[in-house]
């Protein structure tokens, strides 16, 4: 669709959903401000859903208002903050000015107002995020000067973020132009570019030069509403309102609010103090007694996700002591007295502050679209720093990358149809050994650093590698001639000389579930992860032989631990909230520090020789609910929501779509902490949040219900059941084993994980409860567990239960995870008789499709490879099977299609599958009796990529998830 022509069709809401503005298309107009409408559109470049600013047409010629217009653009993408609003694009179309923006969620602050004072805690947790933005800002030299409740909105997640800065500016510290100046007169005029009235500052009132205590001020406003439900300052018109300001005192807030607390009111009141030397003369000052309070309390508050005890700059202390001295004086006095009541309230397990943490400089070394099945990059520093290696689909095969630190284009070094991974640098940097699956074995491999014939050093055994059993290279040793590797739940070194391993630690790959293995540099200690009752958490172990040392005790997950090359620090990835972010610990101290604050999970990778750099990388994926019409070809958008939303579940009447959502830019690390929600099909109503921790949702054949999977704080996934109409969540079991997912896309890997019985009164799954894998099915009224195998082999995974329409049988898959030959093996058990019967054995990766023919057989598909996940196959036999006897009917092939998408229509006749065979991914179907396949949709897009199929029970509409994600690779320099 091509750009439209705007001239002359300027007027209200005069965007027309289906308009293209540059490459945007409108959706929706969303709201009007006093200068600028706002529009729901689509970023047709990226697929996401942005919010369109867009001048008004009266104001497109004011000077004065574009000024103001693109001021906020400037201010606004000076700043990234995840309690900040972002500016993606400012742009002009003819006549037509605005600005690209996130697209939010939410309610404001003024809205949630309208019921009346929040909580306190509720309201302590948007006060911290809002501090938070604010710091940012600040930091920038940046004063927002209209911070207001309709200018903070509270997103899906709880979290406040602060819109608007339409009236920012960057402070001139050493004395502000003329035009920085707001005087009285133009507060009372009816211009469009001057801040709220209710919110002003005394100084901002009087029209004197502004800081960032004028911000302070308002916030105190702010926060005063939201505990008392009224404003400080009131009056019957705009000039009383500003008399007020001046020179009235707020009502006492216990005499409004009872139950705020006396401290709290403390903290507001000294907000408000007319005379800016009075108040906090830095948003963090306030923003740390708001979180201390907190604590002291007992409060868990939303936006607390990080103790930043001080985290003001060299710079900005600078620009305290440009002022004139008798405030300068007052400064240093009340920041010395700021400081001791702090260290006097501050409990003695937090963080100490750390200033060098605001010195930290992050820089992107180099970002791609990825590829299918592409996880997070684990990039190495060369021994002098000046270069990285990191794995990537970015050419379109998994090849060996090298870019320089200092900027650059990375340069393949491996580059043909190997999968190659896991790089490490030789000591003197003239070479990089990987993993590789060359010569069809995984093996260590080493090439020249900067390209050429790869040789052969060690054939690591039964490395299949995946989540279940890591394989990874850790370290090349020049004081021992070695490489140091982890498989099979262990370390080993690789002896370079003789090429014989030895293992040097001994954890059982059958039970334990070590992982991470990180070096010492004197190579004596090894830190590494260890998941126990649910639990991730960090070790240490003498290689020599002695004691495991827990480092961490954290209720929260840590993963891969890099020793600091001083040997007594330890940097980390720790789940804060549901992101994973950098920490560092030193090993004699007991709490660690927390580096970053990303909105997308960090994966810490490597630490440069002389400690002073750190990579990472991370993850973001966009995904959104489609639906085509499989008669018309009609494709539609049903999610627009920033985030995740995926795996979709269509109700029994059809009428309903329950799916997952995350609205994290990043879900790589754990799709099993999402949210459950439901939207109605065919209107226009809002979605409807079932629960906010839980994944994997399935309709019970009545609709009356919605089953689910949680992860329990224990590391155990739990099987839930939650009235479709809204009440109370039932855990129904414990311990179901999830088959796992792929990670572009977001491909569940089994046809399901759990099932419902045509009953609607028992569910099947699959258990490792008892140590070793079983079929089980729990009745729900009364509750009660019954197994249905007697498998003691720990070595054989049982997954896909499905009943049969008769409701007396279940089908089912077995994997022999150490087996060379018949290493699938699909089974139906008669219930009742407590019979089960193999029907078939494969040596290839088979999905269970689903039950045909009335239950008298059952579609298979079997993928060729039997070594590939189940994600990579591309070429897939069909079968019928007849049960009991298994009789095996060839019914077809499919080419370039993804195994683990093969889903059965409802009424068993039609088969719909994803393929690639042009190049995009499609939706294309087939009837299972022959027939040419179909293209239902028109993907051209090749890094757009569709996951986990849902029919509709009539069997016209498909729902499918259209992702895409970006890898990123970052460093953080001057660490101390």
């Amino acid at each position: 669709m091509g750009t439209m022509d705007m001239r002359g069709v300027m007027g209200p809401r005069s965007l027309q959903p289906g308009t293209v503005l540059s490459h945007y298309r409108i959706q929706a107009w969303v709201a009007r401000g006093g200068m600028a409408d706002v529009y729901r559109a689509v970023d047709l470049q990226l697929g996401r859903t942005v919010a369109i600013k867009v001048l008004s047409p009266s104001l497109v010629a004011d000077p004065d208002a574009r000024r103001r217009f693109f001021r906020e653009a400037r201010a606004a993408s000076a700043l990234q903050h995840p309690n900040i609003c972002a500016v993606y694009e400012v742009g002009e179309v003819g006549d037509i000015v605005f600005i690209a923006m996130p697209y939010i969620v939410g309610k404001t602050l003024r809205e949630l107002l309208e019921e009346g004072p929040l909580p306190i805690e509720r309201a302590l947790g948007y006060a911290i995020d809002i501090a938070e933005a604010l710091e940012e800002a600040h930091r920038q030299g940046i004063v927002h000067r209209d911070i207001k409740p309709s200018n903070v909105i509270v997103d899906e997640r709880d979290r406040a973020i602060v819109l608007d800065f339409g009236l920012a500016k960057r402070v001139r510290w050493e004395g502000q132009g003329a035009d920085d100046a707001l005087t009285l007169s133009q507060i009372t005029t009816t211009s469009a570019l001057i801040g709220t009235t209710p919110y002003m500052s005394p100084e901002q009132v009087r029209g004197e030069p502004l800081d960032a205590r004028s911000d302070i001020f308002s916030f105190g406003t702010l926060l005063y509403e939201l505990l008392t439900g009224r404003r400080p300052f009131v009056g019957a018109t705009d000039i009383e309102i500003l008399h007020a300001i001046l020179h009235a005192e707020p009502e006492p807030m216990n005499a409004l609010a009872p139950h705020v607390d006396f401290e709290l009111a403390r903290i507001v009141r000294k907000a408000l103090r007319k005379d800016p030397a009075d108040r906090y003369q830095t948003i963090s000052e306030m923003k740390e007694e708001l979180i201390t309070f907190a604590r002291e309390r007992g409060y868990t508050v939303s936006g607390f996700r990080i103790v930043s005890i001080e985290r003001t700059t060299q710079e900005e202390r600078r620009r305290l002591w440009r002022m004139p001295a008798a405030r300068a004086m007052g400064i240093v006095v009340i920041g010395l007295l700021a400081a001791s009541v702090f260290w006097f309230f501050r409990r003695a397990d937090e963080p100490s502050g750390a200033e060098w943490i605001a010195t930290l400089r992050h820089t992107q070394l180099v970002s791609w679209k990825n590829e299918p099945g592409e996880g997070p990059p684990r990039p190495r520093f060369s021994p002098d720093g000046k270069l990285i290696v990191f794995a990537s689909r970015k050419g379109g095969q998994p090849d060996l990358w090298v870019q320089q630190t200092l900027g650059g284009a990375a340069v393949p070094i491996t580059r043909d149809e190997w999968s190659d991974r896991s790089p490490i640098w030789s000591p003197d940097g003239q070479r990089v050994a990987f993993l590789s699956d060359r010569g069809g074995d995984t093996g260590i491999w080493v090439i020249p650093a900067l390209g050429g014939t790869p040789t052969p050093l060690h054939v690591i055994p039964q490395a299949t590698g995946g989540r279940l059993n890591p394989v990874r290279l850790i370290a090349w040793s020049a004081k021992r001639n070695a490489i140091y590797y982890e498989a099979q739940r262990n370390l080993y070194a690789l002896d370079l000389a003789s090429r014989r391993a030895m293992a040097l630690t001994s954890f059982d790959p059958q039970t334990s579930r070590v992982m991470d293995f990180s070096l010492s540099p004197d190579e004596r200690r090894i830190a590494y992860v260890d998941v126990q009752g649910g639990q991730a958490d960090i070790w240490i172990l003498p290689i020599g032989g002695g004691e495991p040392e827990r480092v961490t005790a954290s209720p929260e997950e840590e993963r891969f631990p890099i020793w600091h090359p001083d040997g007594r620090r330890l940097l980390y990835a720790c789940k804060w909230g549901e992101v994973f972010q950098i920490c560092l610990k030193a090993l004699d101290e007991r709490t660690p520090q927390r580096l970053t604050a990303s909105e997308a999970d960090l994966f810490i990778a490597d630490i440069s020789s002389d400690g002073r750099r750190l990579l990472y990388s991370l993850l973001k994926d966009e995904s959104d609910i489609w639906g085509v019409d499989v008669q018309t070809g009609k494709e539609v958008q049903v999610t627009t929501e920033i985030g995740l939303e995926l795996w979709p579940a269509v109700s029994p009447d059809g009428r309903a779509l329950a799916f997952q959502a995350k609205p994290e830019s990043s879900a790589g690390g754990d799709l099993f902490r999402a949210r459950i929600v439901v939207r109605a099909l065919g209107d226009e109503e809002a979605a409807v949040q079932f629960t906010t921790d839980g994944f994997d949702p399935a309709w019970s054949p009545d609709g009356r219900h919605l089953a689910f999977l949680r992860r329990g704080s224990d590391g155990q996934l739990d099987l839930w059941i939650v009235p479709a109409s809204g009440g109370v969540e039932r855990r129904v079991t414990r311990g179901v084993y999830h088959g796992g997912y792929g990670l572009l896309p977001f491909h569940r890997l089994q046809t399901r994980d759990f099932s419902w019985a045509p009953d609607g009164r028992r569910l099947a799954y699959a258990s490792m409860r008892t140590g070793a894998s079983n079929i089980w099915i729990t009745k729900l009224d009364p509750t009660e567990d019954v197994r249905v195998t007697e498998n003691a082999d720990r070595t054989l995974v049982f997954s896909c239960p499905l009943w049969a329409p008769d409701g007396r049988r279940l089908a089912f898959v077995s994997e022999a995870r150490e087996a060379s030959e018949a290493r699938w093996t699909v089974w139906v058990s008669e219930v009742e008789r407590k019979v089960v019967l193999p029907i078939l054995r494969s040596s290839d990766v088979v999905r269970l499709v689903g039950w045909i023919d009335s239950g008298a057989a059952l579609l298979i598909a079997i993928g060729e490879g039997a070594r590939l996940a189940p994600y990579m196959v591309r070429e897939i036999r069909l079968f019928r099977v007849t049960v009991p006897e298994g009789k095996r009917q060839p019914l077809g092939v499919l080419v370039e299609a993804s195994l683990v998408t093969v889903h059965l229509s409802p009424n068993g006749r039609t088969i719909a599958y994803i393929s690639r065979a042009d190049g995009q991914d499609n939706v294309w179907t087939l009837a299972i009796e022959g027939g040419r396949a179909t293209k239902r949709t028109e993907n051209r897009d090749a890094r757009i990529y569709f996951s986990t199929l849902a029919w509709a029970p009539n069997g016209r509409i498909l729902y499918y998830g259209r992702q895409a994600g970006w890898s990123v690779i970052k460093m953080i320099e001057n660490l101390p």
